[in-house]
């Protein structure tokens, strides 16, 4: 007996769609991640939302042509997915987040690092010199200058700019707008505010947090909060 047309049509389509597993969630990211993969794969994608934690959000996430499923990590089959080799992406936003939902989805199901693919929407600009860790979402419109580094697990929100031969470390998060310059040094797990600027060759310590709008013209320590224009200290990291 032959297959009927549409057992023919689901066949080719199985093909044709791909498969990511997004790791944790937040609304900020999900909505950033669908939106790229809906672009990048316009023929459709299936992705696997797995929880580590109770998420309550009434917010809309619904992308055309992609199939979301959500499901706690207890009722994941991770083996399955490792044997298809189906991607992950890390789905929280906030540097700690991140790092807390890899930590645990590696100490819970051995989830090492190299299974986590990068997610670079198709409106992104990324010099061919650039390096990539894993785990890198980078959203629309952002523009990347040569001889630029990016550690593992860092999200590049809509509309920044990163300039050249600057290093961000694992875990860091940039906020939408916000110009990092050239020959700067991001230290793992820091964040830049939205539309905060950090001007050329300025070194910002690891876990310390640029407030939205400053303008950062010096080197700022490990694990401070420094906000204003020009940017100061105001507290350390809790």
């Amino acid at each position: 007996m032959y297959p009927g047309k549409s057992q023919v049509n689901q066949a080719l389509l199985n093909l044709i769609m791909i498969d990511y597993t997004i790791l944790g969630a937040s609304p900020a990211n999900l909505s950033m991640m669908l939106e790229s993969v809906h672009r990048i794969h316009p023929n459709g994608a299936r992705v696997r939302i797995v929880l580590n934690a109770a998420v309550e959000s009434d917010l809309p996430f619904a992308v055309d042509g992609v199939e979301i499923t959500k499901l706690t990590h207890d009722r994941w089959d991770h083996e399955e997915d490792l044997r298809r080799g189906v991607p992950c992406l890390c789905g929280v936003y906030r540097p700690a987040v991140k790092r807390n939902v890899v930590t645990f989805f590696q100490s819970a199901l051995g989830i090492a690092t190299e299974r986590y693919t990068n997610l670079v929407h198709p409106t992104a600009e990324l010099a061919a010199t650039t390096e990539l860790g894993s785990g890198v979402d980078i959203g629309p419109h952002v523009v990347v200058a040569p001889h630029t580094r990016i550690g593992n697990f860092v999200t590049l929100n809509r509309a920044t700019t990163i300039g050249h031969h600057t290093t961000l470390g694992d875990f860091v998060t940039v906020n939408p707008g916000a110009n990092i310059a050239g020959r700067c040094r991001i230290g793992e797990g820091a964040s830049i505010g939205i539309s905060a600027s950090v001007l050329d060759g300025v070194e910002v310590g690891a876990r310390s947090v640029i407030g939205a709008g400053a303008v950062v013209t010096r080197d700022l320590p490990e694990a401070v909060v420094a906000f204003g224009v020009p940017a100061r200290i105001v507290r350390t990291v809790e």
